[in-house]
Order: structure tokens, then C-alpha cells, then sequence
């Protein structure tokens, strides 16, 4: 984090250098480093990411969502998804109607689940 903040303080000093000599080709030489270094840096940052972030759809409160009564889609039997709500569900897509949003966050949560856990036992 020091070593970013030097970096980052360096190739600012190296810029100002470069504006006010233009023509210095050891000052662009030492900004251009001092520039992908800072770049290389914060990629590597960003690529690096969070293994604790929660997932969007576990932050949002499903249980209090409602289905209004206008809705007559495929609802989901206790919360998970079986055979009769695919089946509900791909008829309700041939039809070009939208999936309630309660149950679109509820079978994505279900699916994640699965993988998430497909993926920690093909892990280890």
C-alpha cells in the first residue's frame, strides 16, 4: 500500500517533469515505468477480488417480497424449484411473459447455491 502511494506520488513528480521539459527523454522514459507499474498495480488489484463478497441476491430480503394477485405464473412449492415449475416456467417463456421477481430471485439462489458448492468440492 506504501510502495502504491510512492509509486503513485512518483509518477505524478515524473509528469509534472515531463510537462515542464517536453523534450527530456529520460524524465518520459521514467514517467512511462513509473506509469505501467502503477497501472500493472491496480489490475492486479482488480483482478485479484474478494473471496468473502456476498452475493448480490443473498443481500436482497426475498421473504418479504409478495406476489401480487394479478400474477398467475409458475410459483415455486416451498420455496424450491421442481420438475412442475420448469415445466411451468417454459411454457410461461413461450408465451413471452415475464417470471415474477420474487421467484426469478428465489431460483437463482437455489442454482447459485448448487454451483457454489459443485465448485468447493471440485476444489478440494
Amino acid at each position: 500500500s506504501l510502495q502504491c502511494v510512492k509509486l503513485g506520488r512518483a509518477t505524478a513528480r515524473w509528469w509534472w517533469v515531463v510537462k515542464v521539459k517536453p523534450h527530456d527523454k529520460d524524465a518520459k522514459m521514467k514517467y512511462q515505468e513509473c506509469n505501467k507499474i502503477v497501472k500493472q498495480k491496480a489490475f492486479e488489484r482488480a483482478i485479484a477480488g474478494d473471496e468473502h463478497k456476498r452475493s448480490v441476491v443473498d443481500s436482497l430480503d426475498i421473504e418479504s417480497m409478495t406476489i401480487e394477485g394479478e400474477y398467475s405464473g409458475p410459483k415455486l412449492e416451498d420455496d424450491k424449484v421442481t420438475i412442475t415449475f420448469m415445466k411451468g416456467l417454459m411454457q410461461w417463456y413461450k408465451d413471452q411473459k415475464k417470471l415474477h421477481q420474487k421467484c426469478a430471485y428465489q431460483d437463482f439462489r437455489q442454482k447459485s447455491g448448487i454451483i457454489t458448492s459443485q465448485d468447493r468440492v471440485r476444489t478440494t
